[in-house]
């Protein structure tokens, strides 16, 4: 059968081009990632109060060992292929395709295999079924089009946009009415296995590539040089988390693994449409202009406004109304996460302004290796700090150890990054310092009207949150406008971007 012709990637893009496209991609990207978290916050917010904490311990438990080998034999040849300039990817889709479907393949019948023991490590012996049938996600996604590459490739976020809604929709409809019916953490389960059935069938309705066995493995050697480290940033930051999770697992129970994962996620949960979006979109336009220092700089700057102006007053939300947050959002049920969830919120601010900003920069640069010594700081860092903390302190130790890992594997990420691009810290300390302002100035306010009985129901609650953030926004706008300083141009750019394309 003959294989349809892929689309090429773009060739001769100007800059101003090459800045529209990676908007246009960056705003898909961000409608993508805000799809996603609605879905997945929004489902879970449903589900805990009908589920405990123990049954989202049990999926936390059982995707460790999966993820973990994930990792270990997930070469990142779909990032070479992106990566490349000259226009010869054709060549190795089918022998990538075929590479992923043998490796899920052995690494579904080692997960089977192996379960009754991790099931002991992790004293869940009652759940032996789903430890066996944890890689079945993996397979399944296994199968997916590597035509998605061009997707990635050519900016056309788009088309992932719609693959990831199939997925979380599905997600989110299976594990509602799966909580309302089984009441446990299969539903859970089934939900995983059918969005991944319904991506996979979304990625060959999205682009017309077929693809068909190839075992000529021996031609994806040529992507080893730059994939290698590709691979191993990837492993390194899985092996991280596994170590996180895996000792919290030994050490406690599935209760508390359920605390400590949920609490990971709502750290990152605001800032991670803009990481998707920095991790997804930078690379690409970086690769673009990587002969200019001066636009991938700018791009770095513009970067931190949009990130600093969404982590900083989640963060001081987090410190400040922690408690008061979870139990309206989460249900009492779930006030014990409240301690971790302040230091990991301060742990993935830190990282996320440091590490995630750099990374795509680096590999695009063609500097992965930079990145990869950024992730072995991390872990090495982490890998001491667990062994000591999580045996006497639990899942407050976990946390700490993930603080301490991030503070100085970011320091030396941005040191590395000020001395390849030379960053503006003259820019950067303006943004912090007006950002920083526009969080502090409503908070004496905020505070006092927290004393009023009405301000601690639901409703008043909310509406206290909703007018700080307008006074947010207004003082943000004043020193844009006035001055011409902080973060105010940069989302004035993304927004005339926004309107541009919506008026089209």
């Amino acid at each position: 059968m003959n294989q349809a012709k892929p689309e090429q990637k773009d060739a001769g893009l100007t800059e101003k081009q090459t800045l529209e496209k990676a908007l246009g991609a960056g705003h898909w990207s961000l409608l993508n990632t805000l799809m996603q978290k609605v879905l997945i916050f929004g489902t879970f917010f449903i589900t805990a109060r009908i589920l405990t904490p123990g049954d989202f311990g049990t999926i936390a438990i059982i995707a460790i060992v999966p993820s973990l080998i994930d990792a270990l034999t997930a070469l990142s040849f779909e990032s070479a292929v992106v990566q490349k300039k000259n226009g010869d990817e054709k060549q190795y889709l089918n022998a990538i395709w075929t590479f992923n479907i043998l490796r899920s393949l052995v690494m579904f019948s080692a997960i089977f295999f192996v379960a009754p023991y991790v099931a002991n490590f992790f004293h869940s012996t009652d759940g032996m079924l789903i430890f066996q049938l944890s890689g079945l996600v993996i397979l399944i996604q296994s199968l997916g089009n590597i035509g998605q590459v061009y997707f990635f490739r050519d900016l056309n976020y788009k088309k992932v946009f719609l693959r990831d809604f199939a997925t979380y929709a599905t997600i989110s409809i299976v594990s509602i009415a799966g909580a309302l019916y089984f009441r446990s953490y299969w539903a859970l389960f089934y939900a995983n296995v059918l969005g991944a059935v319904s991506g996979v069938a979304v990625s060959y309705a999205l682009h017309e590539y077929r693809p068909r066995l190839d075992i000529r493995l021996s031609k994806l050697r040529a992507l080893l040089p730059y994939s290698q480290w590709i691979f191993g940033q990837s492993l390194l930051g899985q092996i991280a988390r596994t170590l996180e999770d895996s000792l919290v697992a030994h050490f406690t129970n599935t209760t508390e693994v359920g605390l400590f994962t949920k609490a990971k996620g709502l750290a990152n949960a605001p800032t991670s449409p803009v990481v998707s979006l920095i991790n997804k979109i930078s690379f690409a336009a970086y690769s673009r202009v990587q002969e200019s220092l001066d636009h991938v700089r700018e791009g770095l700057h513009k970067s931190y406004d949009l990130i600093l102006v969404i982590a900083l007053p989640f963060l001081a939300a987090i410190i400040i109304a922690g408690h008061r947050i979870i139990a309206i959002l989460l249900g009492s049920q779930w006030l014990d996460i409240t301690t971790n969830l302040k230091v990991l919120t301060i742990a993935a601010t830190i990282d996320i302004l440091t590490v995630t900003l750099a990374g795509p920069a680096f590999n695009a640069l063609g500097k992965p290796r930079i990145q990869f010594l950024v992730h072995g700081i991390y872990l090495s860092v982490l890998i001491v700090a667990l062994i000591i903390l999580v045996p006497t302190h639990g899942t407050f130790g976990a946390s700490i150890a993930m603080l301490l890992s991030s503070m100085i594997a970011g320091i030396y990420s941005i040191t590395r990054l000020h001395k390849l691009v030379r960053l503006s810290f003259k820019k950067i300390i303006e943004t912090t310092t007006v950002v920083s302002i526009a969080v502090l100035l409503p908070l004496p306010l905020t505070a006092w009207l927290l004393n009023f009985p009405f301000a601690n129901s639901t409703l008043g609650f909310l509406l206290l949150g909703a007018m700080t953030g307008l006074s947010y926004v207004g003082i943000i706008t004043f020193f844009g406008r006035m001055y011409g300083k902080g973060p105010h141009n940069t989302l004035l750019v993304i927004a005339g971007s926004l309107r541009t394309r919506l008026n089209r």
